[in-house]
């Protein structure tokens, strides 16, 4: 097993840009590893599209900049 943690996390700044709809989140929760310690209350969900592979994943709202898109695990 690999040890870490991981978070699916889209900006504010690119939730704006691409004009997606956000909704309110299941689990609220704090997020602490950011600048500043944040409340989580609002997801998205984003559609990721790579060659054939495609599907939607829920996102966390961050209000973070952000310059690449990091995948790991399925």
């Amino acid at each position: 097993m690999i040890g870490g943690s991981w978070a699916n996390i889209i900006s504010k700044t690119a939730l704006e840009k691409m004009g997606l709809k956000t909704g309110l989140h299941s689990h609220p929760h704090n997020v602490n590893w950011v600048d500043k310690t944040q409340f989580i209350i609002q997801c998205c969900q984003i559609l990721i599209h790579m060659s054939s592979y495609q599907d939607h994943v829920w996102c966390d709202i961050l209000d973070i900049v952000v310059a690449h898109i990091l995948l790991d695990r399925p």
